[in-house]
This record gives C-alpha cells, sequence and structure tokens, in this order.
C-alpha cells in the first residue's frame, strides 16, 4: 500500500531515481537446519541498517515507509524461499521412500513369501519320505529279529 501511495505521489520517474540511488549490501550466511532427521540448507539474511540515501527534499514520508516494507518483504522472502526449497527437498525424499516402500510391497514381499512357501513345502517332503524311510528301516529290523 505504501509503494502505490508512493508512487502516486512521487510518480514513477522520482521512484526510479530515488530506487537506483539506494545501495545496501545484505549478508547472507547459510545455516544447517535438521527436520526430521535431516540436515537441510537454508540461508539466513542479516539486514542492514536502514540509511537515508536520498534527500529530505522532493521526497515524502511515505519515501521511508516504503523502505521500511521493503525490508520486511525482504526478510519475508527469504524466510519462505528457505521454507520452499525445504519443503521441495523434503518432498523428494517422500518419493524416495515411496518407491522403496512400493518395491517391498510389489516384489520383496511377495517374492519372499514364494520363497518361504517353497522352503516349508521341500522340508515338509523331506520329513514325509524320512517317515517313509525309517518305517522301511523298522520293519527291515522288525523281519530280522522275527528270523
Amino acid at each position: 500500500p505504501a509503494f502505490k501511495r508512493m508512487l502516486m505521489a512521487d510518480g514513477s520517474d522520482q521512484v526510479k531515481r530515488i530506487a537506483h540511488d539506494i545501495h545496501y549490501e545484505f549478508e547472507m550466511h547459510e545455516k544447517q537446519v535438521a527436520i526430521g532427521g535431516m540436515s537441510f540448507a537454508s540461508l539466513d539474511v542479516k539486514l542492514p541498517e536502514k540509511q537515508l540515501f536520498y534527500s529530505m527534499i522532493g521526497t515524502y514520508a511515505n519515501t521511508d515507509a516504503v523502505i521500511g516494507e521493503f525490508f520486511e518483504l525482504l526478510s519475508l522472502l527469504t524466510q519462505m524461499a528457505s521454507i520452499r526449497t525445504i519443503v521441495w527437498r523434503l518432498a523428494e525424499e517422500v518419493k524416495k521412500t515411496q518407491r522403496r516402500v512400493n518395491a517391498l510391497d510389489k516384489m520383496v514381499i511377495p517374492q519372499t513369501l514364494e520363497t518361504k512357501t517353497y522352503i516349508e513345502n521341500v522340508l515338509e517332503e523331506k520329513e514325509r519320505e524320512n517317515v517313509f524311510v525309517l518305517k522301511a528301516l523298522k520293519k527291515r529290523n522288525d523281519s530280522k529279529a522275527e528270523e
């Protein structure tokens, strides 16, 4: 709102002239943020102190308000950009995890169940063979004992 009032009061040429005269140096630092056991890089912007780069003559009070709003907007934009980047990276990790879950659900678990069933069937067959062999041996021993 203050920018619109300034633009209407000062005119676009005056606003451009003032904007070209303003030069701030912003310091950005990378910081690590841990979310959900994962570490993400985030930007932290240190805003400089507000200075007067224009003459008070030929400008209005709302010029200062616009610069104040710009500082607030810049702070919010850097926070939102960091949050957006973190959310995007988390979404990528969720996609990777979902692919792994699908691979387990559709391939690994069914194959493991098939292998388990096969092993159980083979063991049951071996057990039946062993029972048959033991019965045959017992009959032979019984027949030898009777002789």
